[in-house]
């Protein structure tokens, strides 16, 4: 059975969330699709690729975007938060997720590899990180020489809002403000 999927947007920057029309236990998964505009000194930043190599259950993915709105869907345990998580990666120069460098290597490996290629409207800018088992984590700018977190982190900006971020609103104030923190830090 092919799952499908059928959206329509108002405007070309609204929010939604999608849910399969018939629940079933093959599709108890839900979409948000979040679309955000980013300008930098009138310069728009548009994702238009990212490479996965041995990155948590990606082995080999190369994923094209689209200008405008991406869904990215599949089936539990597909990989869609894994995309997320090597974007955001890119931005704070570690997981969304509360892991150690190390837990982003696929099982059997000794390290990953990450790429995001993301234009403006006059340059195109690869970003590339390798992820070694040991922790040991070299981010590039092109093919620039290793760069220091200081270095990269601002240069490419991304806010990820999860079922996990509730504790934002109903945990302690030091959850809302580590979430701060890491969004002003891009800055």
């Amino acid at each position: 059975k092919d799952d499908k999927i059928v959206a329509s947007m108002s405007t070309p920057l609204m929010s939604m969330i999608i849910q399969p029309a018939e629940k079933d236990e093959n599709s108890s998964y839900t979409y948000l699709v979040l679309p955000v505009k980013h300008k930098e000194q009138g310069q728009k930043k548009q994702i238009t690729h990212l490479t996965l190599r041995n990155f948590r259950n990606a082995s080999e993915s190369d994923i094209e975007f689209k200008s405008g709105v991406n869904v990215i869907c599949g089936a539990n345990a597909a990989g869609k938060t894994n995309i997320l998580e090597a974007i955001f990666y890119f931005a704070a120069g570690k997981s969304f997720r509360n892991c150690k460098d190390r837990e982003l290597v696929s099982f059997g490996h000794d390290k990953g590899n990450i790429a995001i290629r993301f234009s403006t409207e006059n340059v195109d800018i690869k970003m590339s990180a390798t992820i070694s088992k040991s922790g040991r984590r070299v981010i590039r700018i092109g093919e620039s020489a290793p760069l220091r977190m200081q270095e990269y982190i601002g240069r490419f900006r991304a806010v990820i809002f999860t079922p996990d971020h509730l504790n934002l609103i109903k945990g302690a104030p030091e959850n809302r403000r580590r979430f701060l923190d890491l969004a002003i830090c891009q800055s």
